[in-house]
């Protein structure tokens, strides 16, 4: 009986995984036939993939950590090698990685000159003139950190204009991120990671830079609770210099491990900023203040207090409500040995902030894993209807990036019923 037990979990489990695997690799084919890929068919593709990880999840519990890892890794490896072959669907971002690498190769410093700058530079190469063309937003200069810069850096030293070096890069620290939890967590929860649709999209699809922030977050956790003060505060550092969001557990790894993380911390970022500044630029900060000031888009907090009392109101409401959550949340994990509910502070930041893309909310996914809840859940799942702006669909009835009246209410809405209702749906598993 137990071995008749063991072959019913096996089978449903790697029939949702070959299910999610055909689901990704139509998506990859419709990528390279057609662009931009329909909106309403990414939509569907990761509706297949959370319902094949959920059939999965619910098989997991009754099988070995043995089998179950093992099958966690071939399949999260056999998805990831699909969207690295390939295009960006609906994004188009990569063009300002791939522009960063080459500016950060030829001249040492990719801050303070806007793409637009360079229009009709016959000096410019071919490869890099067809990439120059494609980068949105031109007229800003880069909003990434120096730690992301040196990956686009590398990546160009790999093939220049070629994505496919970078998606491999994130695919590798994405695994390796896996490979971490798989030392904190029980196998069924490290499954909610490595096959979390919008991970394999936003990273191995398209190649969004979250991935090497989240690693070294990740390892700054861990090494805040290994007694490696230096070494956490650097990690988090580094986790900002991706993108500055990846700090905002700075404050809580400082209030656990003291003056070490604070040291740390200090020395990652005179070790990765300083030798800009010394050059006397001012990195991401002067774009990522135009974006803060100017840029809204899948808000919900931020967009309700925007509309009734004007941006500027909302901006320092947004921010005290950011502090309050962190001094919480920090005061919580005061020599406690368990992990900061980096839920609750990256959950915070997206209801307080102006701008929620997809793949920010990477940065709940490890913290996801370790502690499931539903809203988390909900909130993985629901972000990418976000896709649904004027740019991919409504047949020119939606300016640029405004959604249907519908879809924030849908969104927002699905993951607060889902906060109310979720009492045990997901267990807590973490070791």
């Amino acid at each position: 009986m137990a071995a008749l037990k063991r072959l019913t979990d096996r089978v449903p489990f790697d029939a949702a995984g070959f299910v999610s695997a055909m689901a990704w690799a139509a998506l990859a084919f419709a990528s390279l036939r057609t662009q931009p890929v329909p909106a309403l068919f990414l939509v569907a593709v990761m509706l297949i993939a959370w319902t094949a990880l959920a059939v999965a999840w619910r098989r997991a519990r009754g099988m070995g950590e043995a089998r179950l890892s093992g099958r966690i890794w071939t399949w999260a490896i056999v998805f990831r090698l699909v969207g690295l072959l390939a295009e960006p669907v609906l994004e188009d971002d990569h063009y300002r990685f791939l522009w960063d690498g080459y500016r950060f190769a030829e001249t040492g410093n990719p801050y303070g000159v806007a793409p637009a700058e360079f229009f009709g530079d016959e000096s410019i190469p071919p490869e890099q003139q067809r990439v120059l063309g494609s980068v949105n937003h031109p007229h800003l200069a880069t909003i990434y950190g120096p730690a992301a810069q040196w990956g686009f850096r590398l990546a160009h030293a790999i093939s220049p204009a070629s994505i496919l070096s970078w998606k491999l890069l994130l695919t590798l620290a994405d695994l390796t991120t896996i490979a971490l939890l798989a030392r904190i967590a029980a196998p069924a929860n490290v499954l909610l990671y490595a096959w979390c649709p919008l991970s394999i999209q936003e990273t191995a699809f398209n190649g969004h830079p979250e991935a090497l922030g989240v690693l070294a977050m990740v390892a700054a956790v861990r090494w805040s609770f290994a007694g490696k003060g230096t070494l956490s505060g650097a990690a988090i550092a580094l986790a900002a210099g991706v993108k500055i969001t990846g700090g905002l557990l700075a404050p809580l790894l400082w209030w656990r491990s003291g003056w070490k993380a604070v040291s740390g911390t200090i020395i990652a970022v005179l070790a990765l900023w300083g030798p800009f500044w010394i050059r006397g630029s001012l990195t991401e900060l002067p774009a990522l203040s135009a974006m803060s000031g100017e840029w809204e888009f899948n808000s919900s907090v931020f967009g309700l207090l925007s509309w009734t009392a004007g941006r500027e109101w909302a901006q320092w409401v947004c921010l005290a409500g950011l502090a309050a959550i962190a001094l919480h949340q920090a005061r919580a994990m005061r020599g406690k040995v368990q992990w900061p509910r980096g839920d609750h502070v990256y959950g915070g930041f997206f209801l307080l902030a102006p701008v929620v893309n997809p793949w920010y909310m990477l940065w709940v996914l490890p913290f996801a894993a370790i502690r499931p809840r539903a809203w988390t859940i909900a909130a993985l799942v629901l972000v990418s209807v976000s896709y649904l702006h004027g740019l991919n669909w409504g047949g020119g009835a939606l300016a640029p990036y405004e959604h249907p009246a519908w879809l924030r209410p849908l969104e927002y809405g699905g993951v607060a019923i889902a906060a109310w209702l979720g009492r045990g749906s997901f267990k807590e598993v973490a070791g």
